[in-house]
Parts: C-alpha cells; sequence; structure tokens
C-alpha cells in the first residue's frame, strides 16, 4: 500500500479539453511547478492555432513531461541525442525532457512545448503525409516564436542562394 501511494504521488496527472481535442498531460517525478500556467499555454496555443489556420478532427492527444533521462528515453524510443522533446504522430503524444533535465530555461522549455504541440496540430490535418518537412518545422517554430535574427539571416542567405 505504501509503495502504491509513492507511485501516486510521483506522478501527476490531469485530463483537460483543447480546440484539438482532449488533453492528458502526465508529469513524472511531479518537479513541475507551474501546472496552471502550462494548461493555460497548451489551452491557448491550440485556440491560436484553430483560430489561424483552421479547426482540425479533435483526437485525443497526451503530453508526458519526466524528470529523468531514462525514463524520457524509455517513452520516446529512438531520438537525437540531442533532442529534448518529441511529437510522436501515431500515438499522437508529446514527450518532453523537464527544464533541468534538460539543460534549459523555464522560459525555453514553453516555446519548446509550444513546438510540439503545432506537430500535434499538423498531424491532424489529412493531407499531413503530402506536406513538406520543412514546412512543418517553419510553422511550428513561427508559432513557438523561435525565429531569431539568426534565423533570419540564415533564411535570407538560402532564399538568395535559390536552396
Amino acid at each position: 500500500m505504501i509503495y502504491l501511494l509513492l507511485l501516486i504521488s510521483l506522478t501527476f496527472s490531469t485530463t483537460f479539453h483543447t480546440q484539438i481535442g482532449k488533453c492528458t498531460m502526465e508529469i513524472y517525478d511531479g518537479k513541475i511547478n507551474n501546472i496552471p500556467e502550462l494548461i493555460d499555454i497548451i489551452k491557448s496555443e491550440t485556440k491560436i492555432l484553430v483560430s489561424d489556420l483552421g479547426q482540425v478532427t479533435q483526437k485525443p492527444f497526451s503530453i508526458h513531461i519526466t524528470n529523468d533521462l531514462n525514463k524520457f528515453n524509455e517513452i520516446a524510443g529512438p531520438v537525437p541525442e540531442w533532442g529534448i522533446a518529441v511529437a510522436k504522430n501515431k500515438s499522437n503524444k508529446i514527450i518532453m525532457q523537464s527544464p533541468n533535465v534538460a539543460q534549459i530555461s523555464y522560459s525555453k522549455f514553453k516555446k519548446v512545448l509550444k513546438h510540439e504541440l503545432n506537430h500535434i496540430y499538423i498531424f491532424q490535418i489529412p493531407q499531413y503525409e503530402t506536406i513538406p518537412s520543412w514546412f512543418k518545422e517553419g510553422i511550428a517554430m513561427y508559432y513557438s516564436n523561435e525565429f531569431s535574427i539568426l534565423h533570419k539571416i540564415e533564411l535570407s542567405h538560402f532564399l538568395w542562394k535559390k536552396k
């Protein structure tokens, strides 16, 4: 019984509705302090996507945030060693490392969350398979506000060279 209570206390889970479907968020080790803020970000980001890009068929999705690199790798499966988050199309899930495991700021963590939410949205577009990967990444970067002046310079450079 004590073991069961310990397991329950180590995992926080909640389910709520968004514009793209019901979201279940699980936080392993319970080491994220701003859970209400994360829920607000998820709800507002999905609302923005639907408002700007259109309604998609609502499908349930999940977000798993872990404070343990081994748990991340177990849930995420094969991810490049530099990867701190991944969105999985077939299971409609986001798996993320917590800010301290990923060694990023909470501000950057929120951008990564928004980026992965964009992928979940794009997965639900019926023509998903025909959308070029550069466009999918560009949309995710745009809506998560990840474009910096360096990104803009690089884009201009490649446009100028017609690449």
